[in-house]
């Protein structure tokens, strides 16, 4: 998707897009990345090595559905995490931002809309790393035959 045809604000906002940016590549795309590694075996630590080699024994059907499920866990974990910046029960936790050019801003929410919501614009603008692999409802586990 196109910035400038996103049709919230959270990627024409200046804190937004900074930390939408930052969000994205740091705690979207680079798990993704590797937890597909690490499923498939080219992950390099000796303890993703042994994770590897759990999953390995299930069969590539399950390492489908563990590749499938991979940003489907990361986004779910993201968007709880930015609601609870939006939400009155945790008062007190908050995201400052300073972009590169050097403006502060004290509260991320406050410039939002909603940032739960900017995640799902986030994540079609700025990211580089699949999303929604199956429709929602229709997952087909592998039979364990």
């Amino acid at each position: 998707m196109d910035p400038a045809n996103a049709d919230t604000n959270s990627v024409h906002r200046k804190a937004l897009a900074h930390f939408g940016r930052e969000l994205i590549d740091s705690a979207r795309d680079w798990p993704i990345r590797e937890l597909d590694r690490l499923v498939d075996g080219s992950a390099v630590a000796p303890g993703d090595r042994l994770t590897h080699e759990e999953i390995a024994r299930f069969g590539p059907e399950v390492q489908d559905l563990v590749k499938k499920l991979i940003p489907e866990i990361v986004d779910r974990t993201l968007h709880y995490v930015m609601f609870m910046f939006q939400d009155p029960a945790h008062t007190g936790i908050r995201i400052s931002v300073t972009t590169p050019d050097g403006e502060i801003y004290p509260d991320l929410d406050a410039e939002s809309d909603g940032l739960a919501g900017d995640l799902i614009a986030w994540i079609d603008v700025y990211s580089k790393q699949r999303s929604k692999t199956f429709p929602e409802g229709k997952i087909k586990l592998p039979t364990t035959d």
